[in-house]
């Protein structure tokens, strides 16, 4: 069988929609052009998790077991970022590409990638574990993450004290944030709720049995939500099957 159909394990496209780049199981990254011919491939340290172009399309991160690996655009490796505590949860590019996010077994880390510089922002009491995904706000400025123990945070990069409060239902598993209204979407694995919160955490609305992965539309009207079904949330309040 061929190397690049191998237990695919990410995809995503670049953002100019030029090329989409796959990754495996056994540590194989490929890009591709759009039309689906190969274009070149790349060696990675152990199984590939994840893949994410930054915003602007110039570095590709990987990540492992215990690293994010950047490469550039032309398919050379770029620089490595370890994992100080282990396996990388999660990780999320700023909008400006010049910062990742990453997440380690309750700490969130940022890595300036102009000055290589990485520093811990915020972290999750012992007690609680963290799950994904830690996403930036537009403006770069602030980070937000959930725990299965339910508790939804928004980090400051810039170090002055957040907010955090509690959901109903355990197990916040999925969240995005409305990058127009900063309103965040929650999903729960408990009760199998989708909740809207303000961004200051106000409880706004609940979808009742409606769980999987929220996405805000790029205008901030309308939320998807994929589960077993795909859901949309219109700027109406109406909510239909598609």
């Amino acid at each position: 069988a061929d190397k690049a159909y191998d237990g695919i394990t990410s995809l995503d496209w670049r953002p100019d929609g030029t090329q989409f780049v796959s990754a495996t199981d056994q540590g194989s990254i490929h890009w591709w052009h759009a039309d689906g011919s190969p274009l070149r491939s790349a060696n990675h340290e152990g199984a590939v998790h994840q893949l994410k172009w930054s915003p602007d399309g110039q570095r590709l991160a990987a990540t492992s077991r215990d690293e994010i690996a950047l490469w550039k655009s032309d398919g050379s490796h770029d620089q490595s970022i370890p994992g100080p505590l282990g396996y990388v949860t999660t990780f999320a590019w700023s909008a400006g590409s010049e910062r990742l996010a990453n997440a380690h077994r309750g700490k969130v880390f940022v890595t300036d990638l102009a000055g290589e510089s990485e520093e811990v922002i915020a972290g999750y009491p012992v007690s609680e574990t963290m799950h994904r995904p830690v996403l930036w706000s537009a403006d770069g400025s602030r980070l937000t993450s959930a725990s299965r123990e339910s508790t939804i945070r928004i980090w400051n990069v810039d170090a002055k004290p957040g907010r955090s409060w509690t959901s109903p239902g355990k197990k916040v598993w999925m969240l995005d944030w409305n990058r127009q209204t900063e309103e965040l979407a929650t999903c729960s694995f408990g009760d199998q709720n989708t909740r809207l919160w303000s961004p200051q955490g106000v409880f706004r609305q609940a979808l009742q049995r409606v769980s999987g992965t929220p996405f805000w539309s790029p205008d901030g009207r309308s939320l998807v939500i994929s589960g077993g079904d795909i859901l949309l949330l219109t700027a109406a309040g109406e909510l239909s099957v598609i």
